[in-house]
């Protein structure tokens, strides 16, 4: 049977079934959605917020939270101090730190790892933005063996 309503306050409606997805909505349709959450009575969901913060987004991998910004406007590589502590932890570094041009154009350079020690190392993961990335692609692919 049916057993989940549209969320919409008055509408009885069944949700909405993507078959493709196996995802089940919240709402009966789009309209419905878009109209509680302009009511107030429901928020976006996470992947719609953070959809636009690209490049703005915490730099510890597998964490879409919004970089943090202190009160004189700056803003950080992660989203907090624990993310921070955490990346250090790990051998991370934020994207502005590590390369000079990931000082000097940090939407080149989505984030560095380092180890130290004996062998110390640092591997920049390079955006699409980078001079270099075509270059470096194209190398890869060629020497890349199955």
């Amino acid at each position: 049977g049916f057993c989940h309503t549209c969320n919409l306050a008055g509408c009885n409606e069944q949700v909405y079934f993507d078959e493709a997805t196996g995802r089940v909505h919240d709402f009966c349709c789009k309209t419905h959605a878009d109209q509680a959450i302009a009511n107030g009575d429901w928020r976006p969901s996470m992947r719609s917020r953070m959809a636009g913060y690209g490049q703005q987004r915490c730099a510890l991998p597998g964490c879409s939270a919004p970089r943090f910004v202190d009160d004189s406007g700056t803003q950080h590589d992660f989203c907090g101090r624990s993310h921070a502590v955490l990346a250090r932890e790990r051998g991370l570094t934020g994207t502005t730190e590590g390369l000079p041009i990931a000082q000097a154009r940090p939407e080149t350079v989505d984030r560095v790892y380092s180890g130290g020690g004996s062998d110390a190392y640092s591997i920049a993961v390079l955006t699409r933005q980078h001079p270099k990335y075509e270059n470096i692609k194209q190398q890869f692919l060629s020497s890349w063996v199955h």
